[in-house]
């Protein structure tokens, strides 16, 4: 069995062989992306995406469509849960 005194100072100290503790090293401080937070810098990568108009029209008229059908759904949620909290409070009523 080993004394206290041999345990390096970066173990926990509540346990006796307990897991060393390790400080690990993260991205630079105030940093908010994750790339950079892992030291991967992709400043100097450019992209650009050519499309022909037709794709380009197909695609703009498929994200508008289902940001119609999101927006429909949406207010259908929200309709519903409205019928749900008026529900049980006229359950609550009627059970006192």
């Amino acid at each position: 069995m080993t004394k206290d005194s041999d345990f390096n100072s970066t173990k926990s100290p509540h346990l006796v062989g307990g897991p060393e503790i390790r400080e690990r090293k993260r991205g630079q401080k105030g940093s908010t992306n994750f790339l950079e937070s892992l030291g991967i810098d992709l400043s100097q990568i450019q992209v650009q995406i050519n499309l022909n108009p037709e794709d380009k029209a197909m695609l703009k008229d498929s994200l508008e469509k289902m940001g119609d059908d999101v927006k429909k759904y949406w207010t259908r949620t929200h309709i519903l849960m409205v019928v749900i909290a008026a529900g049980s409070l006229l359950a609550q009523v009627i059970s006192w």
